[in-house]
């Protein structure tokens, strides 16, 4: 189980929004695996919080979502904790927050890598609700990502925050250290091929060819967004045969 990540969510409008109340019940997926619900969803169907995969057609009139729920334990791999937001009135401003632990779980296949939302709900606005509410109920996905599992540890983790930086303008650059955990199961060389980096980021290193259990690198990252706005990145670390790590790369730009 990994240390808890905190997320907070903040009203950001000029009214408060009401956040559903959490599920009664743990989130398990039906016979079929898949549960086809009516897009945006009517108040109180999906309640509070919950973690799944699958696809949101953004056009479409449908989510089809699996509910993260391991099939021998019937515990979720990303799991929620702290929660002070599922049924909170969020007053303009106000924030609320959770925290959300990586435990994977023993059904749960780890590659291909896991990719997961964590859905928070909001009471949808109709003709009879018209306060407290959000018109676009419900679309408030936080993607959560599991890499691969691999003996390369990444500190201070898989993601890295820029914060707001002036657009046009390069930031400080925020640094990576990458550790070839000796104690990893299936230690070895880790033989480095390369490093693809998308979005208003640059990248550096002195990793080398190679690094052998016991040893780190750095990778320092500078930040220059083109954009206003969020601007997310990511670096993909390549290694041995299609092989690869993600660093998760998120600022803003003004």
């Amino acid at each position: 189980m990994s240390a808890p990540q905190l997320l907070s969510f903040t009203n950001q409008g000029t009214a408060p929004i009401q956040i559903l109340p959490a599920l009664n019940s743990p989130c398990v997926n039906q016979g079929t695996g898949v549960l086809t619900l009516p897009r945006p969803p009517a108040p109180g169907l999906i309640a509070g919080l919950q973690v799944t995969t699958g696809v949101i057609t953004r056009n479409g009139s449908t989510i089809n979502y699996n509910c993260d729920s391991d099939l021998t334990s019937k515990q979720p791999n990303f799991q929620i904790s702290a929660d002070d937001c599922s049924g909170t009135l969020l007053t303009p401003q106000a924030s609320c927050s959770l925290e959300v632990t990586f435990a994977p779980q023993p059904s749960t296949p780890l590659a291909p890598a896991l990719d997961y939302f964590l859905q928070l709900n909001t009471l949808q606005c109709n003709s009879t609700t018209t306060i407290n509410c959000e018109i676009d109920s419900g679309r408030f996905p936080v993607e959560l990502t599991a890499n691969l599992p691999s003996p390369l540890r990444m500190i201070p983790a898989a993601g890295v925050d820029f914060g707001i930086q002036t657009r046009g303008q390069a930031g400080a650059p925020l640094t990576t250290t990458l550790f070839n955990d000796p104690n990893d199961p299936n230690a070895a060389t880790v033989n480095l091929t390369g490093n693809v980096v998308k979005g208003d980021y640059t990248e550096s290193d002195n990793c080398g060819a190679s690094l052998a259990p016991g040893t780190s690198c750095t990778m320092s990252v500078t930040f220059q967004p083109r954009v206003t706005g969020f601007d997310p990145g990511t670096i993909t670390i390549t290694y041995k045969v299609g092989q690869t790590q993600t660093i998760h790369l998120r600022g803003t730009g003004q």
